[in-house]
């Protein structure tokens, strides 16, 4: 549902942002990515966004019943 959206994740180096998709971080399993910018890792920390993922997901199914419930 939600992995097209973009994240952008700062380096801790320079602060050049890394434009990735949540798609793309769900999905990915190396844990760092370098830089293009300066070559600093940068922690992608992908099991963080799919647990974030899954709430939002949880959150917007819980709304859609309820609003389903109000407007029976």
């Amino acid at each position: 549902m939600f992995d097209k959206e973009k994240i952008e994740i700062p380096c801790p180096g320079c602060g050049r942002k890394l434009a990735k998709t949540i798609g793309e971080l769900r999905h990915q399993t190396q844990a760092n990515e370098k830089c293009p910018g300066c070559g600093a890792s940068i922690d992608l920390n992908s099991e963080g966004v799919r647990r974030g993922v899954k709430q939002a997901e949880e959150a917007l199914a819980k709304l859609k019943r309820d609003l389903g419930k109000i407007f029976k």
